[in-house]
C-alpha cells in the first residue's frame, strides 16, 4: 500500500477513536519504530557531545506521552514508523492496521515480539550499550514482551522515571539510567523536605516573618538586628512528617549578585512586601529574581501591613507575568490570627506538593546529609542556622 494511502487509512480509522486511544496508539507507533534508531548499531549522526541529550529527550517524551495521554496524534505517527521500517524491508503496515482495530475494540496487541525486527533490534541495543543506555535497551525489551501494555510494575517504573529530578534528566539518558538503577538497587528514601525562600528589600519584615512560620509566638527582631547574609531555619511539621528549611536573604544591595547561586527549582518563594512609596517596583524586581533562577516555581505575596491603609499592587499585571500562588496581607507583628491562617495554606501548599516528597537513592540522602553537616549550625533551640555574608563572597 502507498503511503499516501496508509496514512489516509489510518486517519479515517482514528476518527473512531477516543483521545485517549489515539494517544496511547501514537505512542505505540513511536515505541515500534524506536529500534529503527539504532539501525547501524549507533547513533553517530548525532554529535558525540548531543547525543546523550537527544536520546533522553526522546524517551522522556514517550513517557510523558503514555503517562499524561496529552499529545496531540497524528496519521503522520503511523506513517514515519511504516516509513522506517520499509527501509529494512520490515512490513509494519499491517501490525499498525491491526494495533488500530485492537485499540477500537479494547483487545491486546498483536505482533509485538522483538524477532520481526531482525538484527535491527540487535543493532539497537549495541547501540544503547555503547552509549551506556542498558538500562534503556531493557526497558524497551520488557514493554515488548508485555505486549507493548504498562502493567503495574511498568507504571510504577513510569512514575519514578516522571520523577527523576531535573538536574539530572539535564545530564541526559546515561545519567538517568544510572540514577534509576541506583533507586532500584538502594532502595528510595522520602526526601519529605521542602525548602522557602523569603525575598524582599531590608526592613520589609522577612525575618520576622521565618521566625513567626516556625514559631507564631517568637520574638520580634529588633531595629539594630539585621541578617547579614542568609539565615536558614528549620520549620518542622510534625504531623505531616515534613522538614520545611526558610531561608531568609538579606536585602542589602551588595548581596543581590550571589542571590542565583541560592535561587533554585522546587522552592516555594514568598516575596515580602510593606508597601513604601519609594519600593512601587520592588515586587516586580524579586519576582524576576524568581522567575530567572526558581525554574516553574510558584510565589505567595506577603504584604506585611505597617498601619491601616491599604496597600495598592498592580496584582493583574503581575500575574501576567509570574506564577503567583496567592496574595496575603496582615501585620505580623499584630494579627496573630491571620498569621495561623498563612502558617496552615502554607503547610497545605507544601505538603500538596509532590516535588518534596519524593523518593531518592540512598546514597544521594546520604551527600544531602553530609552537606547539611558542612553548614554551621546556630541554635538549634531555634531551628537556626547560618550562612554569612562573609560565606556568600568567597
Amino acid at each position: 500500500m502507498a503511503f499516501e494511502k496508509f496514512e489516509e487509512k489510518v486517519r479515517q480509522e482514528l476518527e473512531h477513536l477516543d483521545r485517549e486511544q489515539v494517544v496511547r496508539f501514537a505512542w505505540r507507533c513511536a515505541v515500534r519504530a524506536l529500534p529503527f534508531l539504532g539501525s547501524n548499531g549507533n547513533f553517530d549522526y548525532w554529535k558525540k557531545e548531543d547525543r546523550q541529550k537527544y536520546l533522553f529527550s526522546i524517551f522522556h517524551a514517550l513517557d510523558v506521552t503514555f503517562a499524561f495521554a496529552a499529545a496531540a496524534a497524528r496519521a503522520a505517527a503511523a506513517r514515519a514508523a511504516a516509513a522506517y521500517a520499509a527501509r529494512w524491508g520490515i512490513n509494519l503496515q499491517n501490525i499498525i492496521l491491526k494495533d488500530l482495530e485492537s485499540a477500537k475494540k479494547g483487545k491486546a496487541f498483536q505482533e509485538t515480539s522483538t524477532a520481526r525486527y531482525g538484527k535491527v533490534w540487535d543493532y539497537f541495543q549495541t547501540a544503547l550499550q555503547n552509549e551506556g543506555c542498558e538500562y534503556w535497551g531493557k526497558l524497551y525489551q520488557r514493554i515488548f514482551d508485555k505486549g507493548l501494555e504498562l502493567d503495574e510494575f511498568e507504571k510504577e517504573a513510569l512514575a519514578k522515571r516522571m520523577a527523576v529530578p531535573e538536574e539530572i534528566r539535564n545530564l541526559g539518558a546515561a545519567e538517568v539510567a544510572k540514577y534509576l538503577e541506583e533507586l532500584e538497587a538502594q532502595g528510595g528514601k522520602r526526601l519529605n523536605e521542602a525548602r522557602i525562600i523569603i525575598l524582599g528589600d531590608k526592613g520589609a519584615g522577612k525575618t520576622c516573618l521565618a521566625r513567626r512560620l516556625r514559631n507564631p509566638d517568637a520574638e520580634m527582631t529588633t531595629m539594630e538586628e539585621s541578617t547579614a547574609g542568609v539565615d536558614t531555619t528549620l520549620w518542622e511539621l510534625e504531623q505531616d512528617d515534613m522538614n520545611v528549611r526558610i531561608w531568609d536573604f538579606a536585602g542589602h544591595t551588595v548581596t543581590h549578585a550571589v542571590h542565583r547561586f541560592f535561587l533554585s527549582e522546587r522552592c516555594l518563594y514568598i516575596m515580602v512586601y510593606d508597601g513604601r512609596t519609594e519600593e512601587r517596583n520592588r515586587l516586580d524586581y524579586w519576582l524576576n529574581h524568581m522567575k530567572n533562577y526558581g525554574g516553574d516555581s510558584q510565589a505567595m505575596i506577603f504584604i506585611n501591613r505597617r498601619d491601616r491603609n491599604k496597600v495598592e499592587i498592580p496584582l493583574n499585571t503581575l500575574k501576567e507575568k509570574y506564577p503567583i500562588q496567592g496574595v496575603y496581607e496582615f501585620s505580623i507583628r499584630d494579627d496573630k490570627e491571620e498569621l495561623e491562617t498563612f502558617r496552615a495554606q502554607v503547610a497545605d501548599y507544601i505538603n500538596s506538593n509532590p516535588s518534596w516528597n519524593k523518593e531518592i537513592p540512598e546514597s544521594n540522602y546520604e551527600v544531602k546529609e553530609a552537606l547539611e553537616d558542612i553548614f554551621v549550625k546556630g541554635d538549634k533551640e531555634n531551628g537556626k542556622e547560618h550562612i554569612t555574608r562573609m560565606n556568600l563572597l568567597r
